[in-house]
C-alpha cells in the first residue's frame, strides 16, 4: 500500500513537472500561462528581445515604455491582453507617487491598455458593454491630460459600439467629436478610420451623396502619406458609390485606383477594381476591353483564394458571356457564382445573381424547369430577407432623421430662448441707461458750479498740464509700439514652434533622446531638424547668422529647405544635404560676392544612422560621441552655409553604431558662455567634461543635470546666446 501511494505521488509529481514544462517561465516574461506550443516564433524573438530591455531598463517610465511597445507589436490576441492588464496595473499604481512629465507616461500607458482592452472585448467577445466601459475609461484620461493624438481613437472606439448597437446618431456623435481635433494633431493619417466610419454609416442610411463627401475628405487627408494602397482603396469606394448615384463620373476614380493598386502589386485591389470595370464596361458595350480585365483577373484570383472576389468573378463573366451569345457559357459561370454567394451570403449580389440566372433558365423551360423552380425558391427567400434588412435600415433612417429634427428643434428653441433673454436683457438695460441719465442731470447741475470755481485755477495750470500730456502721449505711443512689436515677436515665435518638431514627438520616434533647447529672446537663431527616409532617420541642428527675430527667419528658411532636400527629393547623405542646403541659402538670400548679405547664413551638424551605422556631416559644427568614457569628437568642415570664398564640397564621416554609446548635436551657445568663478566662458574643454559626467546617466537624467551645470556656471549673469544641445543614447 505504501509503495503505491509512492508511485501516485511521483506519477503526480511528473505530471505536475511536464504541465510546468509547457508554459514559458513567468519570472522573465512577467505573465503567467503563455504556452510554448502555441506562442508564434515571431512574437517570442521579439518578446525576448524587448524583456530584456525591460530587465536592463534604469528607469520605471522606460520599462512602462518597452511594455507600451510590446502591447502595440505582439500579433497573439491572449498573450496581448496579458501584457495589456500588466501594464494597466503597474501605470495604476505609478500615478498615485508620480508628477509632472513621469505623471504623463503613465497615465498615457494607463490609457493605451484601457484603449486596448476595450478593443479586445469588442472584437474577441460579445461583452460590448464592458468594451465600452474600458474604451469610456481610457477616454476619460486622454481628455483629463489632453492627449489628443490618442483621443482620436478613443471617440472613434465609443462611436464604434453604439454603431454596433444600432444607435448611428450616437455614433455619429462620437466620430464626429473624434474629427473635431483635425486642428490639434498634425498626423491627419490618425483621421482616416473616423472617416471611413461616418462613410460607413451613411452608406448603411443609403445617404450615397454625404458617404462620397465624406470618403473625399478621407482621400484629401491622405496626401500627406505615400500609402498608395490606402489610396487605391478610398478611390475605388468613391468610384463604385459615385457610378451607382451619378453613374459617368465614378468610372474616372476606379481607373485611378487600378492605377495605383497596380504600381504596388495589389493583386486583391487589382481584381477588385478590374471586377467594377467589367460591369461597367459591359453595359456600356466594350466587350474587348471587358474581356482584357476578365482575363487579368482570372489569372490574378489563382492566387488569391478569395471567395467573395471568386463569386464577383463568375457573376461579371456569366453577364458577359451572355451579352456575347454565349448562354451556356453564362448559366455554367452563373451558377457558380451563386454557389460561391449561398455559402456566405444571403444578400444583394446573391439575388442579383440569380435574377440573372432565372432570366437564362427561361430561354429553355423544358431544359432548365427544375432549376429554374429551385432558383426561383432561393430567390425569394433571399428577397424576404433583403426586405426585412431595408426595413431595418428604414426604421433605423426615420430614427435618425427623427433625432435630427429634435435637435434642430432644440437648437431654434434655445436659439428662441436666448433672444428672448436678449429683449429682456435689452429692457432693463434701457431702465437702467433712463436711471443714469437722471443721475447724471443732477451731477452736471452740481457740475456747473465746481467748474466756475476751478475755471481760474485750471488757467494757472494749463501750461503745466499741456507738458505733462505731451509727455503721456509719448509715453503711450512707446508703450503701443513696444506692445504690436512683442506682439509681433509672440506670433513669430508660435510660427517658429510649429515648424520644429517637439521634444514630446522626437521622444516617440528616437529612443532615449533629450533636447536641451533655451532661446536668448522670445525667437531663437538655433533650431533643430528630424527626419526619416529610406530606413534612415536623420537629425540636424544649426545656429543662423545672428538671434532673436533674424536668426528666426533664418532657421525658417533653413527648415523649409531640408524639408525639400530630404522629403522632396529623397537625399539622405549629410554631405549632400549639406551641398544642396548651401545652394538653397544662397539662390533664398540672393547672395552675391559684392552684397552686404553674402555673410548670411548657419553653420550645421547632421547626422544620419539605420541599424547599423552612423554617418556625420558638418558646417563649422562638431559632433561629440562618448563610448566607454572615451571622447571622439567628429570635426566638421571649416565653412557655413551660405557664400564663402573657399567653398567645397562636404564631406562625411561613417561609424559603426555598435560602437557608440552617446551622441551630442549642439551649437556654440553653451560653450560661448560667460560666468564661473572667473566669468569666463564655458569652452568646449569644459563641456566635454560635462558631458563625460553625465554619459552614465538616463535621457531624462542627463537633460536635468546638463541644464543644473550650465545654470551653476552663468550664476545671475545674462544668457549671451541661444542655447541649443541634443543628446541620444544609443
Amino acid at each position: 500500500m505504501q509503495s503505491k501511494l509512492v508511485y501516485i505521488i511521483f506519477f503526480a509529481s511528473c505530471l505536475c513537472l511536464k504541465f510546468k514544462a509547457q508554459f514559458l517561465d513567468n519570472k522573465k516574461y512577467l505573465v503567467d500561462s503563455i504556452e510554448i506550443t502555441k506562442i508564434s516564433n515571431d512574437d517570442k524573438l521579439f518578446l525576448d528581445s524587448q524583456l530584456t530591455d525591460y530587465s536592463n531598463a534604469n528607469s520605471d517610465t522606460l520599462k512602462i515604455q518597452t511594455l507600451a511597445k510590446i502591447v502595440e507589436n505582439l500579433h497573439d490576441e491572449k498573450i496581448w491582453v496579458k501584457y495589456n492588464r500588466l501594464m494597466n496595473t503597474i501605470a495604476t499604481q505609478k500615478i498615485k507617487s508620480t508628477s509632472g512629465r513621469e505623471y504623463f507616461i503613465y497615465k498615457a500607458a494607463q490609457s493605451l491598455a484601457l484603449n486596448n482592452l476595450g478593443y479586445y472585448y469588442f472584437n474577441y467577445s460579445s461583452n460590448y458593454n464592458l468594451a465600452l466601459s474600458y474604451y469610456e475609461k481610457g477616454l476619460k484620461i486622454n481628455e483629463e491630460i489632453n492627449n489628443y493624438k490618442d483621443l482620436v481613437a478613443s471617440y472613434s472606439n465609443v462611436g464604434n459600439v453604439y454603431q454596433n448597437w444600432g444607435d448611428l446618431n450616437k455614433a455619429l456623435e462620437y466620430y464626429q467629436k473624434s474629427t473635431n481635433l483635425e486642428d490639434k494633431v498634425s498626423d491627419k493619417l490618425l483621421f482616416l478610420a473616423p472617416f471611413n466610419n461616418i462613410a460607413q454609416i451613411y452608406v448603411y442610411l443609403n445617404d450615397t451623396i454625404r458617404a462620397i463627401q465624406t470618403l473625399k475628405k478621407a482621400l484629401f487627408l491622405s496626401s500627406g502619406t505615400e500609402d498608395k494602397f490606402l489610396k487605391g482603396s478610398l478611390l475605388h469606394n468613391i468610384g463604385v458609390l459615385s457610378y451607382f448615384s451619378r453613374k459617368e463620373p465614378g468610372v474616372e476614380a476606379i481607373r485611378k485606383a487600378l492605377e495605383l493598386r497596380k504600381q504596388i502589386g495589389d493583386k486583391k485591389g487589382i481584381v477588385q477594381s478590374n471586377l467594377s470595370l467589367v460591369g461597367i464596361e459591359t453595359k456600356n458595350k466594350n466587350y474587348v476591353l471587358a474581356k482584357k480585365l476578365i482575363m487579368e483577373s482570372a489569372e490574378l484570383l489563382k492566387e488569391l483564394q478569395n471567395f467573395n472576389l471568386d463569386a464577383q468573378y463568375f457573376y461579371q463573366l456569366g453577364n458577359l458571356e451572355e451579352m456575347l451569345g454565349n448562354e451556356t457559357e453564362a448559366i455554367i459561370n452563373l451558377e457558380k457564382s451563386v454557389a460561391v454567394y449561398q455559402k456566405f451570403s444571403l444578400g444583394f449580389d446573391l439575388s442579383n445573381a440569380l435574377k440573372n440566372l432565372i432570366s437564362l433558365y427561361g430561354h429553355d423551360d423544358e431544359k432548365y424547369a427544375l432549376k429554374k423552380l429551385k432558383a426561383y425558391e432561393l430567390y425569394e427567400k433571399v428577397i424576404s430577407n433583403i426586405d426585412k434588412t431595408s426595413g431595418q435600415k428604414l426604421l433605423l433612417r426615420q430614427k435618425y432623421e427623427s433625432e435630427m429634427k429634435v435637435n434642430e428643434a432644440k437648437f431654434l428653441l434655445e436659439k428662441q430662448l436666448e433672444e428672448e433673454k436678449n429683449l429682456s436683457d435689452k429692457h432693463k438695460q434701457q431702465v437702467i441707461l433712463s436711471s443714469v441719465l437722471i443721475i447724471l442731470v443732477i451731477v452736471l447741475v452740481f457740475s456747473f458750479f465746481i467748474y466756475r470755481a476751478l475755471k481760474e485755477n485750471k488757467k494757472k495750470n494749463k501750461i503745466i498740464s499741456e507738458q505733462k500730456t505731451e509727455v503721456e502721449k509719448q509715453k503711450h505711443l512707446v508703450e503701443e509700439k513696444h506692445k504690436d512689436i512683442t506682439d509681433s515677436i509672440n506670433y513669430a515665435q508660435k510660427i517658429q514652434t510649429s515648424l520644429i518638431v517637439s521634444e514630446k514627438s522626437l521622444l516617440s520616434k528616437v529612443n532615449n533622446v533629450f533636447v536641451l533647447f533655451k532661446p536668448r529672446d522670445i525667437v531663437s537663431g538655433d533650431f533643430y531638424w528630424y527626419g526619416e527616409k529610406n530606413s534612415f532617420k536623420l537629425l540636424a541642428v544649426a545656429d543662423c547668422t545672428g538671434h532673436g527675430v533674424p536668426g528666426a527667419f533664418m532657421s525658417i528658411i533653413g527648415i523649409t529647405l531640408l524639408n525639400q532636400i530630404v522629403n522632396e527629393k529623397g537625399i539622405v547623405s549629410p554631405a549632400e544635404i549639406l551641398n544642396k542646403l548651401r545652394e538653397g541659402i544662397i539662390s533664398s538670400l540672393n547672395q552675391t560676392n559684392d552684397e552686404s548679405n553674402k555673410r548670411d547664413g548657419m553653420d550645421v551638424s547632421i547626422i544620419a544612422w539605420n541599424q547599423n551605422e552612423l554617418i556625420y556631416a558638418g558646417a563649422n559644427n562638431s559632433v561629440i560621441i562618448i563610448n566607454d568614457n572615451e571622447i571622439i569628437e567628429l570635426k566638421p568642415n571649416k565653412q557655413p552655409i551660405g557664400l564663402y570664398e573657399k567653398q567645397t564640397a562636404f564631406t562625411e564621416q561613417k561609424m559603426d553604431l555598435k560602437k557608440i554609446e552617446n551622441i551630442y548635436l549642439f551649437t556654440d551657445g553653451i560653450t560661448d558662455q560667460f560666468g564661473g568663478e572667473k566669468g569666463k566662458k564655458i569652452k568646449l574643454k569644459i563641456f566635454k567634461e560635462w558631458l563625460r559626467e553625465i554619459a552614465g546617466l538616463n535621457s531624462v537624467e542627463q537633460k536635468i543635470e546638463l541644464e543644473k551645470k550650465f545654470i551653476d556656471w552663468k550664476k545671475n549673469g545674462e544668457q549671451t546666446d541661444d542655447v541649443l544641445v541634443i543628446g541620444i543614447k544609443a
